[in-house]
């Protein structure tokens, strides 16, 4: 056994669990019986699983659920990270790792337009300074750098690279551990001179303020800010002006790190929404009893062929929820959680408006967003195909150890078949033959579970 998982199963605290079953019991995901969610839980203590390594989307609920506090989310995360070193990783996972090839950072690349590559270049040759305060991007906001077009931020220097790997949040998420200890090593590195850090993404404030020291013995000399927390002291303070009221009726989706961080998130979220004069209705599943947009998906041990489409259907599951609130618009406050279900929704075909929670301040401060994202989606799609097609002439694979600096990437190879694929999706009729073929696949595999055949 690997001494992280042994350690990751400490954390847990099995000398306090009384093996009450109500993480699993309550889990928006798994919603087991009583009595099977206390045998999950042993089954968990012993190294093995009837559900949860197989349908777990690693969204944190179960942490929040325990009545003794301890952790199943850390024995779930030692227990994939067993498997995995037995097993190795679904090849398709290669999509989500900068340092392989070929990945969606260096994928994508080549269908940005000029002004977000130079963006890019801009922050990945930022070199932090010892009294500004960084904007620590996240690499999934390397995905969509648009959304970091406003006047709100001219006070922060933002700095990221894929390298920095989000500080480890989604590779936390899938279990992952060694890789995690040493994205957190790498970070502290090249931090090491700043003393404030802004965090796009709420899931690197959760690493960095609570995760990488607590559970990795990983300290930080620098104070942590989230964004929504910086937006909010802006706004009181005066330096953020929110002139127009809105007066949309939006629903907010609650991404799985901000369970980590209690109310402190979803209230936070609520009270930026309501400021820029929006009503909120809430989703049959929100704050702690969340689902995930479907990046977890991903996590749990299925064939690899299902993977992508697992994802897309846990993120169109999540956009049918917020639109049966009757909201004009689905609001988020996670970079991976917007480009997740801004491609969810084209798949599916929904008009629902997808913002980030910026974008509403922004809106409200009288502000335009860019607001690129149909398009966008539209990109990820085809470079996730790309992975896809890809990923299925490869075998399993264990991830490599973190090298101190991402090669240049391969992308260039890959430009004609890249432009070829986005080309082809550029035209209405080739769009709909896509999502018509993939809600098929979907239908077909929610039937095959529905008679009882395997995910």
């Amino acid at each position: 056994m690997d001494d992280l998982s042994s350690k990751f199963k400490e954390i847990f605290r099995p000398d306090v669990c009384d093996e009450c079953g109500l993480c699993f019991s309550r889990c928006p995901e798994l919603h087991l019986p009583e009595g099977e969610a206390k045998a999950e839980i042993r089954r968990l203590m012993q190294g093995e699983s009837k559900h949860v390594l197989w349908r777990c989307t690693s969204c944190f609920s179960c942490d929040t659920y325990c009545p003794r506090g301890c952790l199943p989310y850390e024995l779930i995360l030692a227990c994939w990270n067993d498997l995995h070193q037995r097993r190795g990783a679904p090849p398709i996972t290669r999509m989500v790792l900068p340092n392989e090839e070929p990945n969606l950072w260096s994928t994508l690349d080549v269908l940005l337009p000029e002004d977000e590559r130079r963006t890019l270049q801009a922050w990945a040759a930022q070199t932090p300074i010892e009294d500004e305060d960084i904007l620590l991007t996240g690499c999934f906001t390397n995905l969509i750098p648009y959304i970091s077009y406003t006047g709100l931020l001219r006070s922060l220097v933002p700095i990221g690279t894929p390298d920095l790997w989000c500080s480890g949040g989604h590779i936390y998420q899938l279990g992952w551990l060694r890789a995690v200890e040493q994205i957190g090593r790498r970070v502290q590195h090249s931090l090491a001179r700043v003393k404030k850090v802004v965090t796009f993404m709420g899931a690197e404030y959760t690493m960095l303020s609570h995760i990488l020291p607590r559970q990795f013995g990983i300290e930080f000399d620098f104070e942590v800010q989230p964004l929504m927390d910086w937006l909010w002291s802006m706004i009181e303070g005066g330096e953020i002006a929110l002139t127009d009221q809105l007066g949309q009726r939006v629903t907010v989706h609650d991404n799985c790190f901000s369970k980590a961080e209690g109310d402190r998130f979803f209230d936070l979220a609520r009270r930026l929404v309501e400021a820029t004069g929006c009503e909120v209705v809430e989703m049959v599943h929100n704050r702690e009893d969340a689902l995930c947009c479907g990046f977890g998906a991903g996590a749990s041990y299925v064939h690899p062929i299902n993977i992508p489409f697992d994802i897309v259907a846990g993120g169109i599951r999540r956009i049918r929820e917020a639109e049966e609130t009757g909201a004009e618009a689905l609001v988020v406050h996670c970079s991976a959680c917007l480009f997740i279900l801004c491609v969810a929704r084209e798949i599916c075909g929904s008009r629902m408006s997808i913002y980030h929670v910026l974008e509403l301040v922004q809106l409200a401060s009288g502000e335009e967003p860019a607001h690129r994202h149909r398009e966008r989606a539209w990109q990820i799609i085809v470079a996730i195909t790309y992975q896809f097609l890809h990923s299925l002439f490869r075998r399993s694979f264990q991830i490599k150890d973190i090298p101190p600096q991402i090669e240049e990437g391969k992308a260039k190879r890959r430009y004609v078949l890249l432009k070829a694929i986005h080309l082809a999706l550029r035209s209405r009729l080739v769009r709909w033959l896509y999502m018509s073929g993939f809600r098929s696949i979907l239908a077909a595999r929610s039937l095959l579970v529905h008679r009882g055949g395997a995910k």
